[in-house]
């Protein structure tokens, strides 16, 4: 039941720009009136979050979410996200804890992330399975992987703990 009203949701999502729909983490849900400016999603218990400046388009074919922006896709089957939710800022609604891992934001042909090991590697293959790229987190665990001057295609981009298809448009 609550992955159908995620479903739902995400359908008439585009109908409510200024209402806030979140799931509680004791499973009821709740709207208020807000300004939302992004998507939240947790995926694996990794947080997903989307700006609604970016105008995202959100379709489901069989069991996978795929959400494309301007300058990239991102697909997620729809088993493996544990909520869904819209906020006024780019912070975790209240109440959802998460493990302490990268949060990827995607925006502008950029994905932004966040919570990572000091130091630690971000890598980016093309979909032939060449690396195309390899950075280390800085000192704040913050690492930007620019896709806006890569060729329009499918890349792989790879952290210590996870591992994302992201489709850049560009």
């Amino acid at each position: 039941m609550k992955k159908c009203l995620s479903i739902l949701c995400f359908l008439l999502a585009p109908l409510w720009p200024v209402w806030l729909w979140t799931q509680e983490p004791s499973g009821s849900s709740s709207i208020q009136a807000a300004n939302v400016q992004f998507m939240q999603l947790i995926v694996k218990g990794n947080m997903v979050i989307v700006a609604l400046s970016e105008h995202p388009d959100i379709t489901y074919t069989g069991n996978t979410m795929h959400i494309a922006t301007k300058d990239n896709d991102i697909d997620v089957a729809v088993a493996d996200i544990s909520f869904f939710g819209f906020s006024e800022t780019d912070q975790p609604v209240q109440g959802i804890k998460l493990p302490q891992i990268a949060k990827p934001k995607f925006v502008s042909g950029q994905v932004l992330f966040t919570q990572l090991k000091p130091d630690s590697a971000v890598e980016v293959f093309a979909a032939d399975g060449r690396k195309v790229a390899a950075l280390s987190a800085n000192d704040d665990g913050v690492a930007i992987v620019d896709l806006s001057s890569k060729p329009k295609g499918t890349y792989i981009i790879k952290t210590a703990t996870q591992t994302m298809k992201v489709t850049n448009k560009k």
